[in-house]
């Protein structure tokens, strides 16, 4: 309407005096989470999993593995099962009781070209020695006193028995404990996948990569204390 008092136009009705010229509504200030911030993302990510026992296949930079797996044992009582260690020696005892077969012939039979005999001999002793690889995640998980995390799973990719895995990845699996698989994340070889195969994940967000500060930040932290300790003199008359 035109306001003669005023010699211009205006609105019929005033939404009210102002002090200033507000373009937004009010910031809220909203609680932080202290150990978010603490420990950052990933801190955070882990210690979720380790509360609702999910599974994770944590990516980290090929040349920190060893550091990461340091860390997790470190900051979350991880225990470490190395699936090669156990796969070899459970095909060693396999070759064991096999005659006319040795582990030389088994180390040979690795390198031989891929649908030759011996390639194809290999393949199915790797095969009969999945089930004890299984049992024994499984006895790891009850036993474990935190998550479970698995390295070296590079011979689960080789022999295209990654599969084995999805006893674990399966969203409605109950699990005593989160379990956790380290994959190396190297040059062209990115993501959720181990030697170029795909993990056997059941939705997306179970792979996270670990940030590799985050990694260096508590394994230097980790060597820090350890040398505290050492410098720490013994009470007196300690033996």
């Amino acid at each position: 309407m035109f306001d003669g008092a005023r010699h211009a136009f205006r609105p019929r009705a005033r939404a009210g005096d102002t002090t200033g010229l507000e373009s937004k509504v009010p910031t809220q200030m909203v609680p932080i989470d202290t150990a978010f911030v603490s420990d950052g993302h990933a801190g955070q990510r882990l210690t979720d999993s380790a509360r609702t026992r999910s599974f994770l296949a944590l990516g980290v930079d090929a040349r920190r593995c060893e550091k990461a797996a340091a860390v997790l044992q470190r900051t979350h009582r991880a225990q470490v099962l190395d699936l090669t260690g156990v796969l070899l020696e459970t095909m060693r005892t396999e070759v064991d009781h096999l005659t006319g077969l040795t582990w030389r012939m088994v180390q040979a039979a690795d390198a031989a070209p891929p649908g030759s005999r011996d390639a194809r001999g290999l393949a199915v002793l790797v095969t009969r020695a999945l089930p004890t690889l299984q049992a024994a995640i499984e006895t790891a998980l009850d036993t474990a006193s935190g998550p479970l995390l698995l390295v070296e799973a590079g011979p689960l990719a080789r022999y295209d028995a990654l599969a084995l895995l999805s006893r674990w990845t399966d969203l409605a699996c109950g699990r005593g404990n989160a379990v956790w698989l380290l994959v190396p994340q190297l040059i062209g070889n990115t993501g959720p996948v181990i030697d170029g195969r795909p993990l056997p994940l059941a939705a997306p967000s179970q792979f996270f990569r670990l940030d590799g500060e985050w990694i260096d930040t508590h394994f230097a932290e980790a060597d820090t204390d350890e040398r505290t300790d050492r410098a720490v003199p013994a009470p007196e008359g300690a033996s």
